[in-house]
């Protein structure tokens, strides 16, 4: 996923700073290791390449939580705790910074080492060195990514404790519940468990509409237990007849000036709508048409979820 881009230059801006500070502190530790490799008769190229090897790995490690840390602070300062796509992203953006300091290490050690070791024949990395930087900067991205693992944990955690203290307050169980007609189950079905796996908690199979229900009485149901409704419009929906009163009603069903019911057309046109319902026709909804995925995304939002 890509971060909404104010916060990601945010981000990116807090990096810089911190990387500025991160090479500054490169370069004292290099003039050190140089030293401290030093003898009378000249410099030793075993124990400057170690040293190399060490500082520039400490670097990586600087500069992948402070990747980490930039987005996570980016995303506090916006008020907005990253979901489990946002820490994944975090996780990707982080280790391709590793990565790409990795590559960049087997260019500067041979730099420095060209200029440190003046007239000397400059060595090669050798193999064992290299897979040592190779390791060291794998244990580095496994560090990240199991921190980053356990922040998601922990917003699950903290997830569900508020979905218990909010249903214990308010008797609503789920996130939302889908009505719809029992032969638009080919969408639903998917649809749900879409929604579902976003993290929502949906309730779905004790809201199928078929003929003889009461509309407003299984919407009103359906919403004494869930925050939201989700009501799937499509030609079946409307082929069970329901009164126009009833048809009408569902719009304005709303909590504080919130909208509660949120529509998705199914296989079906505004025209096709506005014949049964003026109201519902003018509003806003998600179409199966643009795929589930756009659609679940559009419901999130609509729940203030994204």
């Amino acid at each position: 996923m890509r971060f909404d881009e104010h916060l990601q230059q945010y981000a990116d801006k807090l990096l810089l700073k911190r990387s500025r500070e991160i090479n500054a502190e490169l370069k004292k530790n290099l003039e050190i290791v140089v030293k401290q490799s030093a003898t009378a008769g000249g410099v030793l190229p075993g124990r400057l390449i170690n040293g190399l090897a060490r500082v520039y790995v400490d670097r990586i490690r600087q500069l992948g939580h402070a990747r980490m840390n930039s987005l996570v602070t980016a995303f506090e300062d916006a008020g907005v705790a990253p979901d489990k796509d946002s820490l994944q992203e975090i996780k990707s953006q982080s280790i391709a910074l590793c990565h790409s300091e990795q590559h960049e290490i087997f260019n500067s050690i041979p730099s420095v080492l060209a200029s440190s070791l003046r007239g000397q024949v400059s060595p090669i990395v050798d193999e064992v060195t290299t897979q040592r930087i190779v390791d060291d900067v794998g244990s580095i991205m496994a560090d990240l990514s199991l921190e980053l693992d356990i922040k998601s944990d922990k917003l699950a955690l903290v997830e569900a404790s508020k979905k218990r203290i909010y249903g214990a307050a308010t008797g609503k169980r789920w996130d939302a519940f889908v009505s719809h007609a029992s032969e638009d189950k080919d969408f639903v079905r998917p649809l749900a468990d879409a929604l579902q796996k976003s993290g929502l908690e949906i309730w779905f199979d004790e809201t199928v509409l078929t003929v003889g229900d009461r509309l407003r009485e299984s919407i009103d149901h359906g919403l004494s237990k869930s925050r939201f409704g989700v009501v799937v419009l499509s030609k079946h929906f409307f082929s069970k007849h329901w009164p126009k009163e009833e048809l009408e009603g569902l719009p304005n069903k709303e909590i504080s000036g919130v909208k509660v019911i949120l529509p998705v057309w199914h296989n079906i046109t505004g025209t096709e709508i506005a014949e049964q319902s003026p109201t519902l026709a003018g509003r806003l909804a998600a179409q199966s048409r643009d795929g589930i995925e756009k659609v679940v995304q559009q419901i999130r939002q609509a729940m203030g979820k994204d």
